[in-house]
């Protein structure tokens, strides 16, 4: 079951799902938004023991089969350390940002941009190939960027 890339999209359709969905003015929005980030902890933790024995997850789709190139994630011990961090930590800034941003708007697009940069930072960590890895850092790059840049004109 391809479930890295699975959590990848779990991520990224969550942020826009948060971004569209407006009632952002209850800290019970928070706990919710803080539910996929959880489940990819979760799941990353059940994958201790296989990855810990020296076995890794291996996740490959072709992206265009005529040149050869396939987007190709592994999940191996460094990965998963860096998984659990990126997704660990994900899990308490999203459950922080219904405190910090009670009251504005901005709270959904925020919720977008960290979910899509959770998704970027873990695919950038699972990559195995140089596609992969030049597609999430990209991704990582500029909505680390938008993200730092948030709060610019308060």
């Amino acid at each position: 079951m391809p479930l890295m890339l699975l959590s990848l999209v779990l991520l990224a359709v969550t942020g826009l799902v948060l971004w569209l969905v407006k009632p952002h003015r209850s800290p019970l929005f928070g706990w919710l938004a803080a539910i996929p980030p959880l489940l990819v902890t979760i799941w990353l933790i059940t994958q201790l023991p296989a990855v810990g024995a020296g076995t890794y997850l291996f996740e490959s789709y072709p992206w265009a089969p005529q040149v050869g190139l396939e987007l190709s994630f592994r999940l191996d011990g460094l990965a998963l350390f860096f998984g659990l961090i990126v997704a660990g930590i994900g899990s308490g800034v999203a459950l922080y940002t219904a405190y910090y941003f009670e009251g504005d708007e901005r709270q959904g697009f925020f919720y977008l941009l960290l979910f899509a940069f959770m998704a970027s930072m873990l695919g950038l960590v699972w990559a195995d190939d140089m596609l992969a890895l030049f597609v999430f850092w990209e991704g990582t790059s500029i909505t680390s960027y938008v993200l730092i840049a948030f709060k610019y004109y308060d």
